[in-house]
């Protein structure tokens, strides 16, 4: 039997005029924040895992952010534990940014490696016949993000933590399926619905 499959390996995406990628993804119950630079192979040049406390956080800065009528910069430090030291450690860095041109952008960097996105909208969508302008479009991408990371990423993380049964293979015995008993030989044991006379 064919099982359903699951593409959580970006389901958010911004890419930079550097050719850089940031995805949303989610595997084994976690999402994550990772950053492609160009030319990058095998793995991400950063990877921030992103639980329910930091999607809140970010979503909080992220309103506030819309409501500040001038520019702003507004970091999150995620922090590591380090063993060695047993002291907590600067992991990666996202700063949430609004320019003085009303443009929302967001910046990661760490490990020696950061990258700067423009925010903006997936779809430049007018209401009637206004022009979508550049600052328009960057608002309404924040607003995008904000919902991505309220009702996508729980649902990423709950879907790529599920389990999903593996295929039959006829080479060996199917397993015993605790729904599904085998009917008993007729014999009922004294004490149970009828005495065996």
């Amino acid at each position: 039997m064919d099982f359903p499959t699951f593409n959580l390996g970006r389901f958010y995406n911004l890419r930079n005029k550097d050719g850089d990628s940031l995805n949303l993804s989610a595997f084994n119950g976690e999402s994550s924040i990772t950053v492609w630079k160009k030319g990058d192979q095998g793995k991400p040049s950063m990877k921030v895992k992103i639980g329910t406390y930091a999607t809140v956080k970010m979503i909080k800065k992220l309103k506030e952010l819309l409501q500040l009528s001038t520019e702003a910069r507004m970091p999150l430090v995620f922090s590591i534990w380090n063993k060695d030291s047993k002291s907590y450690e600067v992991d990666y860095t996202i700063c949430l940014v609004k320019d003085d041109k009303a443009r929302y952008y967001i910046e990661i960097s760490g490990h020696g490696a950061s990258a700067k996105f423009a925010i903006s909208a997936s779809q430049p969508i007018s209401e009637g016949d206004s022009t979508v302008t550049s600052e328009m479009r960057s608002h309404e991408g924040v607003i995008e993000l904000i919902t991505v990371l309220d009702k996508y990423i729980p649902l990423a993380d709950i879907v790529s933590s599920y389990k999903l049964p593996k295929a039959d293979n006829p080479s060996q015995p199917k397993s015993k399926d605790p729904f599904n008993k085998s009917k008993s030989s007729g014999i009922v044991p004294a004490g149970e619905d009828e005495l065996p006379f």
